[in-house]
């Protein structure tokens, strides 16, 4: 008998064991969940930073369009989400950073007209 007529033991870690067949997607998925879990606490992190600025400064906003920060927060919702689709449908946001302002001057502007709304 000669050496290359015998066949080679398996290992628990060839190609043949179940270790070595199980897809590797289940890992990669679990990882994929988590870095999205994490991107999306850093992004509402992000928009609520900016909705606080907005807050302490509203005269930022003009920096979106102008005059904004002089409308009544009923209006101001309104003419964001406005923007809003008016860019993503025609433009695009052109970077994250105007949509992370976008959304947290909305956010603001949510917030401010339910301050209004609570005063009447």
């Amino acid at each position: 008998m000669k050496l290359a007529d015998c066949e080679p033991e398996q290992s628990p870690y060839s190609t043949n064991s179940w270790a070595a067949r199980r897809p590797p997607s289940i890992a990669m998925a679990r990882a994929k969940l988590r870095i999205e879990a994490q991107a999306k606490r850093c992004l509402r992190g992000a928009i609520k930073d900016r909705a606080w600025a907005y807050a302490r400064h509203p005269r930022d906003m003009d920096a979106i369009s102008e005059d904004l920060s002089s409308l009544p927060p009923k209006i101001l919702v309104c003419a964001l989400e406005i923007i809003i689709e008016h860019k993503t449908r025609w433009f695009g946001f052109g970077g994250e950073v105007s949509a992370i302002n976008l959304r947290g001057a909305t956010l603001y502007a949510r917030w401010a007209r339910r301050v209004a709304n609570r005063r009447k």
